[in-house]
């Protein structure tokens, strides 16, 4: 789905969510499901990123010779 249609959804769902509608209670609680695992996700990204050039950096970085 595009962010057009998701964004049709949600409007059809909030004009119609106040009159007692289920199905767009549902929608909504269903969209907002959606939001909250693709932050999650966001941030999972960022951090493996982050994970992922700390463990780099760590096998770029020289041995140091002994004494």
């Amino acid at each position: 789905m595009t962010d057009a249609d998701l964004n049709a959804l949600r409007s059809w769902a909030e004009a119609h969510a106040p009159h007692g509608s289920t199905q767009a209670r549902q929608v909504l609680a269903l969209l907002a499901e959606r939001a909250a695992l693709r932050s999650f996700a966001l941030a999972a990204a960022e951090r493996c990123a982050g994970q992922s050039e700390a463990l780099r950096n760590l096998a770029e970085k020289k041995e140091p010779k002994g004494c």
